[in-house]
């Protein structure tokens, strides 16, 4: 057998043996699907989706695109595809840590996979399904279920960190969805190394001999991201229709982002089930605060603790899924609920974005077409976002993204096309296709992804080193320890008092974020450090005061403070509680930044300044 091989040259089949026996994937995804034509015989809805499922699984097809509108089931389509294609094994990598989720909770229901072992492996969670019950993943065993749901990040570290060859070989033998792939886009250094990874799971395949074990999923496929930057072919883009009749409005609002009062965002709502969607936390946050005591509101965004994020995330799920609990009246989130949340709402008030996240958004307005009245919109769009100026802090934010030229092209051409009172989802999706036709709007969306590839360039220079490995020195093998080289940023461990704010007051409380390890906070560097600003330097405060707050020796170096950072053991202070600035006879900072509470939920990370209105 074995000179069989070597005369034909299949060693590699070998290896896809040895890697990625049978487990009953096949098996287990072909009863979901007979679960769906149980409960939907003869449905129009399963037809379309196997038509799509059958296209995409082509052997012509090197990369298969899943252009699917929101709630058109890309979820099952991508595991039809999967069965069709002789799947063993499934990457489910997402952009986002809270889409991991949402796609965990969606294949571990009843609907789909609840038998099948289905892990999540992220920098924070490490679950798996196993025999109906979800247990913590024992460590060293992550990535070994059928279905891995994880991180760009997780993948991206099995080539740059250069000790996970493994899990990077079983990744390029196995078949992968890239679940909201658009989001790349923007993301400095990933975008680059994505079209890397796409790149070497294309050169496995051979034309018409082998079918695909590649999967990019979006609602929004961006065709110039597709076809100029990753160079695939746009006949490979296969689209499904939504099967969502409903009416949707949409309506431009006048927003003055330092006046609460004209600020859409900042308003009280009083309709139920309704999305206010802003661009960052601190926006949400500070809508939150405004109107805790009127609005039965929950508030979610990715500045909590691990085990708050998992809370409140389980909370913002069942209240607004598919016949869900209906617990909250209003959910006021930033962008992390855009994207693969299986949530609705019967009325949204959006920050104005891009294309791609202005229709993701969309996708979480009645969602399911169960709303016989027509669906309102409101984008909340200012003077600098119109103009493509940055002049103000929604402008300058999307600046910072290399999003504010395609915000403002996505606005004009809106605003030139949008000629009927109402739209059905499928027109709205037919002005995005005619959108990326638009000469004037390439050339603004170019400015922006160039823009963004340049970061990206200096990004991997910076932060993707030659792979050095050192001697380990003994330390905890339960300890944690950041990169000092990361793409997502120079991250630190950070504590922070507790900030208990009510309606018209707020109280530094004596207790600390969080006292086990496992809720540790991290933070960017740069908010440590005051983004340059001397003023704002919580470090240098730290310094002076640290060692006679809490006791050990001054430490004279911040380069060795920061380092000592990256260990949840030791974090830096971003503020103290009263009584251990008492010891030094000490005011707060007067930028220091609290871990905010109110008698309903925690609220997160958030400085005295920025409930003022200041941007960082």
């Amino acid at each position: 057998m074995l000179d069989e091989h070597i005369s034909n040259k299949t060693l590699s089949s070998l290896l896809d043996w040895a890697l990625h026996q049978d487990r009953g994937l096949k098996s287990a995804i072909q009863t979901c699907l007979n679960g769906f034509e149980d409960r939907y015989p003869n449905s129009e809805r399963n037809k379309a989706q196997q038509d799509a499922s059958r296209d995409l699984s082509d052997e012509a097809v090197s990369v298969g695109i899943l252009n699917g509108p929101a709630g058109c089931g890309k979820t099952k389509i991508a595991l039809e595809w999967a069965k069709n294609t002789e799947a063993k094994k499934i990457y489910w990598v997402c952009p986002r840590i809270q889409v991991c989720e949402g796609i965990f909770a969606d294949l571990c229901s009843d609907e789909y996979l609840p038998e099948t072992m289905i892990e999540i492996v992220t920098g924070e969670i490490k679950k798996r399904q196993i025999g109906g019950e979800i247990v913590e993943t024992p460590e060293g065993e992550e990535f070994t279920s059928t279905i891995v749901i994880t991180t760009i990040d997780q993948i991206i570290n099995t080539i740059t960190i250069h000790k996970q060859i493994t899990a990077f070989t079983d990744f390029m033998h196995a078949h992968v969805v890239f679940d909201e792939y658009h989001e790349y886009i923007n993301m400095s250094g990933f975008n680059l190394l994505f079209a890397e990874l796409i790149e070497a799971k294309r050169m496995r395949q051979i034309d018409d001999e082998t079918m695909p074990d590649t999967l990019l999923v979006s609602a929004t496929p961006n065709p110039l991201f597709i076809t100029e930057f990753l160079h695939l072919n746009s006949r490979d883009i296969i689209g499904i229709k939504s099967f969502n009749e409903r009416d949707y409005k949409i309506t431009f609002l006048e927003m003055d982002d330092s006046d609460k009062a004209n600020n859409p965002l900042m308003q009280k709502q009083t309709e139920k089930d309704t999305f206010v969607i802003s661009n960052t936390a601190i926006s949400a946050q500070r809508s939150f605060i405004e109107h805790q005591d009127h609005e039965n509101a929950v508030l979610f965004h990715s500045k909590f603790t691990k085990s708050d994020k998992e809370k409140l995330f389980e909370a913002v799920y069942h209240s607004f899924k598919k016949d869900g609990t209906h617990q909250y009246d209003i959910l006021r989130s930033g962008p992390v609920v855009q994207a693969s949340l299986n949530i609705t709402s019967k009325k949204m008030v959006s920050e104005m974005t891009h294309a791609e996240n202005f229709l993701q958004r969309l996708g979480r307005l009645d969602r399911f077409g169960e709303n016989n009245e027509t669906n309102h919109y409101f984008v909340a769009i200012s003077d600098g976002v119109k103009n493509g100026k940055s002049k103000d802090s929604s402008s300058r934010f999307l600046n910072r993204l290399d999003s504010l030229q395609s915000a403002k092209a996505w606005y004009v051409f809106l605003q030139n096309n949008l000629t009927k009172e109402t739209y059905r989802i499928n027109d709205l999706y037919a002005l995005y296709e005619k959108f990326y036709e638009d000469e004037t709007a390439q050339e603004l969306i170019l400015q922006d992804m160039v823009s963004a590839l340049k970061k990206s360039v200096e990004n991997i220079r910076q932060n993707i080193l030659d792979p050095v490995l050192l001697p380990n020195k003994k330390k905890d093998a339960t300890t944690i320890k950041l990169k000092k080289n990361s793409l997502r940023g120079n991250s630190v461990f950070v504590q922070m008092a507790k900030l208990q704010i009510n309606s018209n007051s707020e109280n530094i409380l004596n207790e600390y974020a969080y006292d086990d390890m496992e809720n540790a906070l991290t933070v960017d560097l740069d908010l440590v450090t005051g983004y340059g600003d001397s003023d704002k330097n919580l470090l240098a405060f730290m310094v002076k005061k640290h060692h006679n707050i809490k006791g050990g020796t001054k430490s004279y170096r911040d380069t060795q403070r920061i380092n000592d950072a990256r260990d949840p053991a030791t974090p830096i202070y971003l503020s103290y509680t009263p009584s251990d600035l008492n010891k030094v006879n000490s005011k707060p900072h007067p930028y220091a930044v609290y871990y905010a509470v109110c008698k309903k939920q925690p609220i997160g990370i958030i400085g005295f300044h920025q409930l003022k209105g200041e941007e960082k």
